[in-house]
């Protein structure tokens, strides 16, 4: 009788969470799935962003993936408190990683002008005025590393009554700016696509969008507080879209 070596078992590494690697990897699915919709001239309109007011499946992706990096701050961060790591070592690694992702995605930005050709047809004085003034600067990439950045600071900074202020200032006052902001001639008023306060932050600076608080709900709804916050975030977020559908008539879906 020949003895058979057993079958062996693909199992998760220590210290992940595989719930948050399978939300994961459905996101980059979807994300795949919204950019690649078939015919451009004639798309599914859950595969299309809503023109402005309103939301679509489409527009859920990108707060799926900030969700997901809330949700695995308190897990990295736990580990490398175990290995004896400083708050001030933390926050240094958070830094230099959203370096190292705003960079690729600002690369990832920049790769079509260096293959297109134009640096070798236009000369590179030509081809770098033509690169500095239209390259984007944001990207999906970037402003993850800025939300990860600012949510790990405020993570490091404070516990969870301090992570929900925050939340609920964020919110309260991107809205409070978005309507009392051309008082102060920011903006020419209202909520409509043009003329608001957020456009004209993206045209002072770089087109960052609103503040971001799905990071925040993301290390909230972690291991580490456990059943308890899962149970009242459920009962939050159906409150939550209960409200948003009543004061959509106020404000904008982002």
């Amino acid at each position: 009788m020949i003895a058979t070596a057993p079958t062996s078992i693909d199992t998760p590494s220590p210290g992940r969470l595989m719930s948050l690697d399978v939300f994961r990897g459905a996101t980059i699915a979807s994300m795949i799935l919204v950019n690649n919709p078939g015919n451009w001239g004639a798309i599914y309109k859950p595969l299309d962003h809503a023109e402005w007011h309103g939301w679509t499946f489409t527009d859920l992706i990108f707060p799926f993936f900030i969700w997901i990096v809330g949700v695995a701050i308190p897990l990295s961060t736990a580990r490398r408190l175990e290995q004896g790591q400083s708050r001030q070592q933390l926050l240094g690694h958070a830094l230099r990683r959203s370096v190292i992702i705003f960079a690729l995605g600002f690369f990832l930005n920049s790769f079509l002008y260096l293959i297109d050709g134009s640096l070798f047809r236009d000369g590179f004085s030509a081809w770098f005025h033509n690169y500095a003034t239209t390259v984007r600067v944001p990207g999906v990439l970037q402003r993850i590393a800025v939300c990860y950045f600012i949510a790990t600071m405020i993570f490091l900074g404070t516990g969870i009554r301090g992570q929900i202020i925050w939340i609920a200032a964020l919110l309260a006052g991107y809205w409070v700016l978005m309507i009392v902001g051309p008082w102060f001639g920011w903006g020419t008023g209202g909520l409509e696509p043009h003329g608001n306060f957020s456009e004209y932050i993206d045209n002072l600076c770089a087109p960052f969008a609103s503040p971001d608080t799905a990071p925040f709900f993301g290390f909230l709804a972690s291991p580490k507080n456990a059943s308890l916050i899962w149970a009242l975030m459920y009962v939050i977020g159906l409150y939550l879209i209960a409200y948003g559908m009543y004061r959509r008539k106020w404000f904008l879906k982002s």
